[in-house]
């Protein structure tokens, strides 16, 4: 009797043990910046500007985001093609996408000299090739577009002055 306890028992450890490294695997990959939040839970402060029929809302790192941005490659240049940098970018759906992006300034060099903390970027998608991203990161926060063969993504501040809490919404 106490045998067949204990093999009950070991049977259940290492199926748990199995299941649970089976569903992590196959759990979105993500790189930590971002996590889905409830919106009861995130404090308006700021007018909502952009209120879409459907989205998700999302918390983002900004440090760690700040962090992975410092160390993104200039476009064309020969860090660029040496050095990749990953940005995982929610989507509406409830997964991720992940992008290959370069620093691509838009501003003429001495309108970036007045205002260094608006900085722009580009991506292409790794998991959806048909995927492209530009974004921008300023002191209003951060703002994307996603343009892909299947659809159009915005993520955009939850409100105004808002830089933690944003949402992700397919154009409708």
């Amino acid at each position: 009797m106490v045998a067949t306890i204990c093999l009950l028992l070991t049977v259940g450890i290492v199926s748990s043990v199995a299941f649970a490294y089976l569903a992590n695997a196959q759990a979105p990959l993500i790189d930590g910046l971002w996590s889905d939040t409830d919106q009861a839970r995130i404090p308006t402060q700021g007018e909502r500007l952009i209120i879409p029929n459907q989205y998700r809302t999302v918390s983002l790192k900004v440090d760690a985001l700040q962090q992975r941005l410092q160390s993104t490659p200039l476009e064309r240049s020969a860090a660029a093609q040496s050095q990749q940098v990953i940005l995982s970018l929610p989507l509406p759906d409830g997964t991720f996408g992940r992008f290959q992006i370069v620093e691509s300034p838009i501003m003429a060099p001495e309108l970036a000299a007045k205002f260094p903390e608006i900085k722009t970027f580009a991506g292409q998608g790794i998991d959806d090739p048909t995927a492209t991203v530009r974004f921008d990161w300023t002191p209003a926060g951060f703002h994307a577009m996603i343009l892909s063969a299947a659809d159009t993504v915005f993520i955009d501040p939850y409100s105004r002055n808002d830089t933690t809490n944003y949402i992700s919404y397919f154009k409708h």
